[in-house]
C-alpha cells in the first residue's frame, strides 16, 4: 500500500517548484522528448517512459505501440518517451525535461528506467530518485512503474540480486514492477538457442526488445500477449519464436 506522508508531499512540491523555475541545471547528453503514438480516446492507456538506451535501443516504446494497434480488439495507447544516452534517474530529475513531462500531461503510467548499474553502485541514489519521481507522479495522479532490467553479462550481475533491488524500491513507494529481467531469465532457460543480449552484454537484441515489449503490454494493459503478431514496428521475428516469447510472458501471470 502506498503511503502518502506529509514529507513525501513536501518533497514532491519542492521538486515541482524547482522544475517550474529552472533551479536545477544539468549539462549532459541531449535529452529527447518524443511522442511515440497518440490516442484521443478517453480509455487510452497513457504511458510516459523515462530512461536511457535500454528504452530507446530497438525503440521499445514504438514496439509497444505497434502491439497495441495490432491487438484484437486494438488497445488504444498514447506513449511518450524522455530519454538520453546513459542517463540515471537522478540526471533526469536535475535536467528537468522528465519532471515537466510528468506534470505537463495526463498519464496512466510513468515508467522509470534506471541506469543499469546504479541500483548496485549507488543504491541510496537509486532509492532517492525513485522516491522523488514517485512524489511527482502522485501529484500528477498517475501510477509509477519500475522497469526491472535484465542482469548485465559484462559485469556478471546476479539475476536474483537484480530482481530484488527493483522489487524493494518499488515496494517502498507502492509502485508496480515490470519484470522484464525475470522474463529474460525464463526465456533463456526455455530457449537457450535464442540470444537476447547484444555483444556488449547488456543492451537487447531485437528478440530481447520484443520480449520486453510483451511484458509491458501485459503489465500495463492487463491483456495477454499471446496471439500478438510476430512483427511489431521494425522488429520481425519468426512466428514460432514470437509465440514462444509470448508464452514465457503469459506464464508469468502478470
Amino acid at each position: 500500500m502506498k503511503r502518502v506522508t506529509p514529507i513525501r508531499i513536501a518533497i514532491g512540491l519542492a521538486i515541482l517548484a524547482a522544475i517550474a523555475v529552472g533551479v536545477w541545471t544539468f549539462r549532459g547528453p541531449r535529452v529527447v522528448v518524443r511522442t511515440v503514438c497518440q490516442s484521443d480516446r478517453d480509455d487510452a492507456v497513457r504511458v510516459l517512459f523515462i530512461g536511457n538506451s535500454h528504452t530507446f535501443v530497438n525503440d521499445l516504446p514504438t514496439v509497444l505501440c505497434g502491439m497495441g494497434a495490432a491487438s484484437q480488439p486494438p488497445v488504444p495507447l498514447a506513449v511518450t518517451e524522455v530519454v538520453a544516452p546513459g542517463y540515471t534517474l537522478d540526471q533526469h530529475l536535475r535536467e528537468g525535461s522528465a519532471g515537466r513531462a510528468v506534470i505537463g500531461s495526463r498519464w496512466t503510467w510513468v515508467v522509470l528506467q534506471e541506469q543499469s548499474q546504479t541500483p548496485f553502485i549507488d543504491r541510496e541514489g537509486f532509492d532517492k530518485s525513485v522516491h522523488a519521481f514517485d512524489a511527482l507522479i502522485q501529484h500528477a495522479h498517475a501510477k509509477t512503474a519500475v522497469f526491472a532490467l535484465p542482469p548485465r553479462r559484462d559485469v556478471r550481475q546476479n539475476a536474483d540480486a537484480v530482481e530484488e533491488a527493483y522489487a524493494q524500491v518499488a515496494a517502498e513507494v507502492g509502485a508496480t514492477v515490470v519484470p522484464v529481467g525475470k522474463a529474460w531469465m525464463r526465456a533463456i532457460a526455455a530457449r537457450p538457442d535464442v540470444e537476447l543480449y547484444q555483444a556488449d552484454g547488456y543492451h537487447p537484441r531485437p528478440e530481447g526488445t520484443y520480449l520486453g515489449a510483451c511484458v509491458f503490454y501485459a503489465k500495463l494493459t492487463g491483456r495477454s500477449p499471446v496471439g500478438l503478431p510476430s512483427h511489431a514496428s521494425s522488429i520481425a521475428l519468426d512466428a514460432s519464436l514470437a509465440a514462444a516469447l509470448q508464452g514465457v510472458v503469459a506464464d508469468l501471470r502478470l
